[in-house]
């Protein structure tokens, strides 16, 4: 926060919490905390690059409104920084999802204008150019213009790794084909971690979809660990919006990308380490799968068997290292016929191969020493819905409810 401003009470340690939800990438509270901060304090300024993280980190998490107002910050308020150029690009995306596309026009020109050889012009090119193409009836039909945002969202598991692709990072999407495709997806109902969630609440959420008993609700979450209802249609997704927000608890919708399914695993027999990669081996295939490509490591026991899990390739698919799977004779760094490892040693050579790979929660305690013992599952099964969960945590597309809400309301009047 900026020191020669005349601080009200309070506003310190409000900024230093959100600071803190910063550094763990909590966007949920992050969220809560900046939308409080611009309504109670307006003209209170934070330092540019944290400015810019927060408008990144929300953006990235579907915050569009709080997002686009600290993009807008960074350019308004501190002209001279090296954030602003960048925060140009973040105000033109935000304002076109807003559907404000005079003022994303606007953003992106200026960046193309003052930034002829930058690294981010050909992408700020192909958003004016697909924004030539639309105008003020389109947006209104595209459902995604909503004007206020929803408050169901939740931070991702802790990680060192954004949760997933925004759709600028792979190319520009216009209005129209991001509701088609929202319309053809599969999404999911999940649990978010790091904030108090009533079981009974969500229970009911489940039951009045299922048409089942909240008792028979409430044993079917705690096996499904994480995963509130999968594998649902846009119609089943928009069917559910009222029992969410009747449930009073912060659910999220994720459109599930389509390199998550179909969801495969294979056990793995043995497996070598090289400096750039691990060359697995299974009954009906070997593979070699880069350092690079591997997006998520998670570890678990069922009956005291560990288990670890390496998830990468596209589609992705899981790779399972099972009990034995640690010693000498199954993981070996290339012809090292004395290696040895256990879980511990096995889950640090990973991490430190893999620095960019997401860890599970459990992962990281173990690496950093927190705690000695593995997770335990009742069965593969919830070990399974486990690193589902985990995927669409990280890697599953957040979709707003408005949104969901807009595309039923303008799909029941055709």
């Amino acid at each position: 926060m900026d020191s020669d401003q005349n601080v009200p009470t309070g506003l310190v340690s409000r900024v230093t919490e959100l600071q803190q939800a910063l550094f763990v990438r909590d966007h949920e509270t992050v969220a809560e905390l900046y939308s409080g901060l611009l309504h109670q304090e307006p003209d209170f300024l934070l330092k540019e690059p944290i400015q810019y993280e927060v408008g990144r980190l929300l953006e990235h998490n579907g915050h569009l409104l709080p997002a686009h107002e600290a993009y807008k910050r960074v350019i308004e308020h501190q002209p001279r920084n090296k954030m602003y150029d960048s925060a140009l690009r973040g105000a033109g995306r935000t304002a076109f999802r807003l559907g404000r596309y005079d003022e994303s026009s606007g953003y992106l020109r200026r960046y193309v204008d003052t930034n002829p050889r930058g690294e981010g012009v050909r992408e700020a090119q192909e958003m004016l150019a697909n924004l030539s193409a639309v105008d003020g009836s389109e947006a209104s039909t595209a459902g995604l213009a909503p004007s206020a945002e929803t408050d169901v969202q939740f931070p991702a598991d802790t990680s060192k790794l954004q949760n997933h692709a925004d759709s600028s990072s792979s190319g520009f999407e216009t209005p129209q084909a991001r509701a088609d495709r929202l319309r053809d997806g599969q999404f999911a109902l999940i649990l978010p971690t790091g904030v108090r969630i009533r079981l009974a609440a969500v229970a009911q959420v489940a039951a009045g979809f299922l048409g089942v008993g909240e008792a028979e609700a409430k044993k079917l979450l705690l096996r499904q660990k994480g995963l509130v209802l999968d594998e649902l249609t846009f119609t089943q997704a928009s069917a559910l919006i009222p029992l969410v927000r009747n449930s009073g608890q912060r659910l999220q919708f994720v459109c599930v990308p389509r390199h998550l399914r179909p969801y495969e695993h294979y056990e793995i027999l043995r497996g070598e380490l090289h400096d750039k990669g691990i060359h697995l081996l299974t009954t009906s295939f070997d593979k070699k799968l880069r350092w690079s490509a591997i997006r998520l490591i998670n570890c678990g026991s069922i009956r005291n068997e560990p288990i670890v899990t390496v998830h990468g390739s596209s589609p992705i698919r899981e790779y399972r290292f099972m009990g034995s799977s640690f010693d000498s004779n199954s993981v070996l760094p290339g012809a090292d016929a004395a290696f040895h490892l256990d879980v511990r040693e096995f889950l640090d050579l990973l991490c430190r191969r893999a620095p960019k790979a997401v860890q599970s929660h459990t992962v990281q305690q173990i690496v950093q020493r927190r705690r000695t013992s593995l997770q335990e599952f009742a069965n593969m099964e919830e070990f399974e819905k486990y690193s589902l969960w985990l995927l669409f945590s990280h890697f599953g597309e957040k979709v707003v409810i408005e949104e969901l809400q807009l595309l039923a309301d303008l799909d029941s009047r055709w």
